[in-house]
């Protein structure tokens, strides 16, 4: 029987996983996760550096690369690193919850690795929802690559998965995604900061160079890493459970059935 789905069971069950399998965590977390941690903030810091580029010079030519190609090629970067450590690291989750044998190294030949892939191109649109779609949704990644179906099946399934323990899910959201905002903003909004303080030499814009750049995303990658991946576990820890609750709830409800005659005699 699965223990009921709450903020301390689902913590406890994510430690306990992450202590057991620290290192192969950490091994595709730093294979997968840090490049994309690494392209948030290098992209971040990039665009607060093209916006005030742009705002000095809009009536001079430029030799910086178009930012639309600029958006395309970190996307496409982005796209691949996230479906390939969503993926390896909540196949591993499932299987270290369970105690089977898993290698997650691998996971790109999962026959669920394209249904994820779809997914992801599919849903990359909805960002911007509202809350509280999100919360029903929570558990989409999980589910496209845990179980066969991914579209709307997907998003039925995560609505009926998540049923009752919206407040577990928003929390989750609420933490995770101010944490990542932070570490993401906190150094380009000082730039901005620093800019409007300082206004603008001669006309020409203060900016940062390369070195500032390079300095932040060092420094803060491997922390938004570590974010990423307790995020990650944290939404298939809570997969698991909501499941295994739901099954429970069935088997009770089953039970609670009362079988009649047939014997229209009695």
């Amino acid at each position: 029987m699965e223990p009921k789905p709450d903020i301390s069971v689902l913590r406890s069950e994510t430690n306990r996983i992450t202590k057991d399998h620290g290192w192969h965590l950490l091994t595709l977390s730093a294979i997968f996760l840090l490049p994309l941690s690494c392209f948030y903030i290098i992209y971040t810091n990039f665009s607060f550096q093209l916006l005030n580029h742009f705002y000095y010079h809009q009536n001079q030519p430029t030799n910086l690369l178009n930012p639309l190609f600029l958006y395309l090629l970190y996307s496409i970067f982005v796209m691949f690193f996230s479906i390939c450590g969503v993926s390896s690291i909540t196949y591993s989750v499932f299987h270290a919850f369970y105690g089977t044998q898993f290698l997650g190294i691998t996971i790109t030949s999962s026959p669920y690795f394209l249904g994820f892939s779809t997914a992801v191109l599919v849903f990359l649109p909805t960002l911007s929802v509202m809350m509280y779609l999100q919360v029903r949704w929570i558990l989409v990644p999980v589910v496209v690559v845990l179980e066969p179906c991914w579209g709307l099946e997907a998003l039925r399934r995560s609505a009926s998965l998540i049923k009752g323990r919206k407040k577990v899910a928003l929390i989750l959201l609420l933490y995770f995604g101010l944490m990542e905002g932070l570490l993401l903003y906190s150094f380009p909004l000082g730039v901005v900061l620093y800019i409007s303080l300082m206004g603008s030499e001669n006309g020409i814009g203060r900016t940062l160079d390369w070195w500032h750049i390079v300095h932040d995303a060092i420094g803060t990658s491997p922390l938004l890493m570590i974010y990423l991946l307790f995020d990650t576990t944290e939404n298939t820890v809570l997969y698991i459970l909501c499941k295994g609750f739901l099954h429970d709830e069935g088997q009770k409800c089953g039970n609670n059935y009362v079988t009649l005659p047939l014997d229209d005699n009695v």
